[in-house]
């Protein structure tokens, strides 16, 4: 039942910013629980273990400078952008886009949308 919620999300987040080519939900320890990235050969164990340490990083960064609760971390390159959100203490959720989408849309979505993913998430342990 949880991956359906967490497909739906990610439908939706799709729908709404078509310019998406990845998402997944992935664990603070970098376990992949839910992913829809369509570009190859990427591995989602790979995305995993790269949402897991910009996770670690960014929440080291914001602690050290005493700058409050970690909510994102966007990484903007030639190709595109990847986005890093929390979705409650254990989880983030990480969007792969083309460079011409738009990340305002797209950071007010992924608020709502992680928001949801920390209840179900809570509620299916």
């Amino acid at each position: 039942m949880i991956q359906q919620q967490l497909k739906d999300i990610f439908a939706a987040l799709r729908k709404e910013i078509p310019e998406i080519n990845g998402m997944a939900i992935v664990s603070s320890d970098g376990k992949v629980i839910s992913h829809d990235w369509q570009l190859s050969p990427i591995e989602p164990d790979m995305i995993g273990a790269v949402a897991a340490a910009i996770l670690g990083l960014g929440r080291k960064t914001v602690k050290v400078l005493s700058k409050g609760d970690f909510l994102h971390v966007i990484l903007e390159s030639t190709n595109g952008t990847i986005s890093v959100y929390g979705a409650g203490p254990r989880a983030v959720l990480i969007v792969g886009m083309n460079k011409d989408a738009n990340i305002g849309l797209l950071n007010l979505l992924a608020r709502i949308a992680t928001s949801r993913i920390a209840k179900m998430l809570e509620s299916a342990k």
